[in-house]
């Protein structure tokens, strides 16, 4: 593929590009959501699932993927929202946004199939039984109006 692969990360303005030799120096969030994106470009459909807390798999129901291929990602940026408390469980925010070259809708099938499109998504991220888990999935228009 001929597009930038790299994954930024954002914090407020300054943004880093985030590899394996380097992302020790992210918060431990930023690391995990590095390790999402690669089960998702490696189309690695039954570890992706896994991250999800039983509680969100229960609610959410068709929102988790069976199964998706490998994804094209590219213009790949990661920006950190915040932290907060659902109940007295710490969470943290991690805003992703990129493009899929050639979406076939196995993974998102909100995005437009050509090279065009692009949806942010919010990924609230809890640590659960010893390991950081997906708490929730939102689009960022759903994250921004708190009507979830």
């Amino acid at each position: 593929m001929n597009l930038n692969r790299d994954v930024w990360v954002y914090d407020d303005v300054v943004g880093t590009v985030i590899t394996e030799d380097n992302k020790s120096d992210f918060i431990s969030e930023i690391q995990f959501m590095y390790d999402v994106l690669n089960l998702v470009i490696n189309g690695d459909h039954i570890e992706y699932n896994r991250l999800f807390t039983d509680d969100y798999r229960r609610r959410s129901g068709d929102k988790i993927r069976d199964r998706f291929t490998m994804q094209q990602l590219f213009e790949i940026e990661m920006e950190y929202l915040g932290t907060g408390e659902m109940g007295s469980v710490p969470f943290t925010d991690i805003k992703l946004s990129y493009k899929i070259r050639n979406n076939n809708g196995t993974f998102r099938n909100d995005l437009a199939a050509n090279e065009e499109g692009r949806l942010p998504v919010v990924y609230t991220i809890v640590y659960t039984g010893g390991e950081l888990k997906i708490a929730e999935l939102l689009t960022y228009a759903q994250y921004m109006s708190g009507l979830y």
